[in-house]
Order: structure tokens, then C-alpha cells, then sequence
């Protein structure tokens, strides 16, 4: 499940992250780190997320904390083409203050796109709108999304989904997937296919009954089949990787 994660930035405000937990997983010796408010003394923008620098409750540093975020490459070519950054070797000279204002721009770009994407799904008969409720109810305060869904309701026309076609969101499937994009991306030797053997290894909780004999190799179909093609993909992030 995703994990939201508070950042209090001293003097800047305070700005909330989530994060699939195998993404978080491993980055602290305890993992209940992360159910716990950061000091934030500055913040950073790189080409994959975003940089933390951690500070004591009195101000004194720490350390930074490297965050790659899903997409944020796509976000942040958006605001290149906006006009909003010059380009990608000047990200590091962007201000504390304004580096922080990227947080909350992401995200509402993620949910415009999110929001695209869950209706085309819907009208493909993939997706209902409680599915999309369940997933992100925030994309319902996407005007073009919440036009949509007025318009069903109003003509008595709401999508029900195709039966047989529908994929239940699993969210362990949906953390392993996490979890082997993450390993694969920190080790450059390892290919996608022994990152999912890595992934269903390190997290066996989290291994669905069915996939006993070949989990590994489940994973990395499922990946190709649903993950890398849904409204969760992290197919970008991997292939940033060989850049």
C-alpha cells in the first residue's frame, strides 16, 4: 500500500509525499522512520524526484534523502515546455523555496493525468467510476473528469465494466511491482527479470498462492501484461536507468 510521508520544511511550510511502502522500504535500519514527520532544511530537484536535506529538531543537519518520484521526468519535460524551467542541467540552481513549490505542482499534474487515463479506461469498460473512487478519489476535482461523471449520472448511463475483462487491483502485486522497478533501478548490472526474482525473494509476504511454482517470472509477465500499461506504470523510471 502507499505510504504518505509528512516533510516539515523549516520556514517553508510543510508538504506531504506518498510512496508505495517497498519503495520506502530499506532506506532506515526501522521503517516506522516513515511514520514519522521529516525536518526539512532545504529541498532540491533532480531529474527523477526530488532531494531532502534532513535536519534535528534544533536545525541541525543531516543528511539528504533522494526520492525519485513516478513520472516526475515526464512532469518536469511539461514544465520545460511551459516555460516554467529552463532545462535539466539547471534544476540544481533552482531555490529552496521555489524547489518546494514543485511538490504540489506534481501532484496536481499527476492527477490531471491520472484522471485522463481512468476515463478512457472507463469507457473501455476496464474500469468503473467506484474503481476509479477506490484508486484516487481526488481525480473526481478534474473538471473534464467530473464532467464525465456528471454527464453518466445525469443520462442514467453509468458504465458497469466488462464483465471478465476487469483486473482487480491487488496491492501486493502492486508493491512487488514497486519493489523490483526500485531494485533494478539501484543496480545497473541486474536486468528486469532477476529484479522480480530479487523483489518476490526480499518480500514472500507478499507473493500471491497462485504464482508458488514461478513467482519471479509472474511478476515480471504481469508487468508487461497490466503494470507497465496502467495508470501506475513505472515503465518510464525503469528505462531512465540506461540513459
Amino acid at each position: 500500500m502507499a505510504k504518505k510521508v509528512q516533510f516539515r520544511m523549516l520556514g517553508l511550510g510543510t508538504a506531504y509525499c506518498a510512496f508505495p511502502d517497498t519503495l520506502l522500504s530499506g532506506q532506515f535500519e526501522d521503517d516506522s522512520r516513515f511514520d514519522q514527520p521529516f525536518n526539512v532544511i532545504g529541498v532540491r530537484i533532480f531529474s527523477e524526484g526530488v532531494i531532502f536535506e534532513l535536519a534535528e529538531d534544533d536545525g541541525t543537519p543531516l543528511w539528504p534523502l533522494r526520492v525519485p518520484i513516478f513520472r516526475f521526468p515526464a512532469f518536469l519535460n511539461e514544465m520545460r515546455r511551459l516555460g516554467l524551467i529552463e532545462s535539466l542541467e539547471t534544476l540544481h540552481t533552482i531555490p529552496h523555496a521555489e524547489a518546494m513549490k514543485f511538490i504540489p505542482r506534481f501532484q496536481s499534474w499527476h492527477t490531471i493525468v491520472l484522471a485522463q487515463q481512468f476515463e478512457l479506461e472507463i469507457k473501455a469498460g476496464n474500469m468503473t467510476f467506484e474503481d476509479a473512487r477506490k484508486f484516487r478519489k481526488d481525480v473526481f476535482l478534474v473538471p473534464s473528469f467530473r464532467s464525465y461523471y456528471e454527464e453518466c449520472f445525469s443520462s442514467g448511463k453509468m458504465p458497469k465494466g466488462k464483465k471478465g475483462k476487469r483486473r482487480i487491483h491487488n496491492p501486493n502485486i502492486e508493491n512487488l511491482y514497486a519493489l523490483a522497478n526500485r531494485i533494478h533501478k539501484e543496480d545497473p548490472t541486474l536486468s528486469f527479470e532477476t529484479a522480480c526474482w530479487d523483489a518476490v525473494e526480499q518480500r514472500p509476504d507478499l507473493v500471491p498462492d497462485s504464482w508458488k511454482v514461478d513467482p519471479g517470472g509472474n511478476l515480471k509477465r504481469e508487468a508487461s501484461r497490466y503494470w507497465d500499461k496502467s495508470p501506475y506504470s513505472q515503465l518510464t523510471f525503469r528505462q531512465n536507468r540506461d540513459k
